[in-house]
């Protein structure tokens, strides 16, 4: 029964909760090219059982306009049927050195699913319609769908046995596809069918409708014309993360020099460039229509702290003593 004065917006955790359950699996095949090149290509495959999640429950039921339980408020569930899954395929290509060279480049095809549950990728929000779980499923908020990396170390051969030779240069490049976004609409809790405005809400599609604008142009990364605010007490009919953020594309690179000082000693000299062509790194655009000002328009790089992928071109110098 209802106390109304023990909690008007109580919590529910599972009191037996059960432990989530990954099930993993893989093939790879790697042939030998020469015997400084090697191939492989593999499959993984993973599928995630009771995830933690969060939903709501005691809200309104469209058929009678009440709540189980009028007392208390939407009780906020917390437990574990959320489910997830990833599938990829992953190749490589390498080179041992080389002619000096070592290169090792990968890309993957990949696709991870959830249903928004916390700990698949996704986040600890309630689906937007809480009597349909299995309407959240859709692309994971991690979800790379296409993925190339590449690093190299080389030994530059000009005067390798002078005092001013020795100098090695190596580089890293990265380049993947934009992640999922979720769009969202803000809504009174009169115009949603079971009253619940604190679950992600979603527009409904409009058809024909490019999604995306041309951002050099426009200044926006979305449509605003592609989205528009569902009609009362209807749930919007676009699905869970359907359009994608910007994506990644840098090339960070090094040169260095070793010089020995001793038979135990060394010093380390040399440069080092971040994303050294200064590709924008575009963050997230604003996702919700109800900010009209502010919907598809990218307001901060994809990584706003001074180190790491996404940044700015940066420069640095480096000396190191080894002893």
């Amino acid at each position: 029964t209802a106390n109304a004065s023990a909690a008007t917006a109580p919590r529910s955790m599972p009191r037996n909760k059960r432990n989530q359950v990954s099930q993993q699996w893989g093939l790879t095949i790697q042939h030998e090219i020469t015997k400084k090149v090697n191939f492989s290509v593999g499959y993984n495959g993973q599928q995630n059982y009771h995830v933690f999640n969060r939903t709501y429950v005691n809200v309104i039921n469209p058929l009678t306009g009440q709540k189980p339980l009028p007392a208390i408020d939407q009780v906020d569930v917390r437990g574990e049927d959320g489910v997830a899954s990833f599938h990829g395929m992953i190749t490589t290509l390498q080179f041992n050195a080389y002619h000096g060279l070592l290169l090792r480049t990968n890309y993957m095809l990949s696709h991870a699913i959830n249903d928004g549950s916390a700990g698949g990728g996704g986040s600890d929000g309630a689906p937007q319609n809480v009597a349909c779980r299995s309407c959240e499923k859709g692309n994971s908020l991690i979800d790379a769908r296409h993925v190339f990396n590449a690093n190299f170390a080389y030994q530059i051969p000009l005067a390798r046995q002078k005092w001013y030779g020795g100098w090695n240069w190596s580089g890293v490049f990265t380049a993947r596809t934009g992640l999922p976004l979720n769009v969202t609409v803000t809504r009174a809790a009169s115009a949603v069918p079971d009253g619940n405005t604190l679950s992600s809400l979603r527009p409904d599609l409009v058809p024909g409708v490019p999604l995306y604008l041309d951002y050099g142009v426009t200044g926006r990364w979305l449509n605003p014309a592609a989205f528009a605010v569902p009609a009362n007490g209807k749930f919007g009919n676009l699905g869970r993360n359907v359009v994608r953020a910007p994506g990644l594309f840098q090339i960070d690179t090094a040169l260095t020099k070793n010089v020995k000082l001793t038979e135990t000693t060394s010093l380390e000299i040399g440069a080092q460039a971040f994303n050294i062509m200064n590709h924008p790194q575009l963050g997230i655009p604003g996702a919700n229509i109800s900010s009209t000002s502010n919907f598809g328009r990218i307001t901060s790089p994809i990584n706003s702290s001074p180190v790491g992928a996404g940044t700015p071109r940066q420069f640095q110098f480096l000396m190191r003593l080894q002893f």
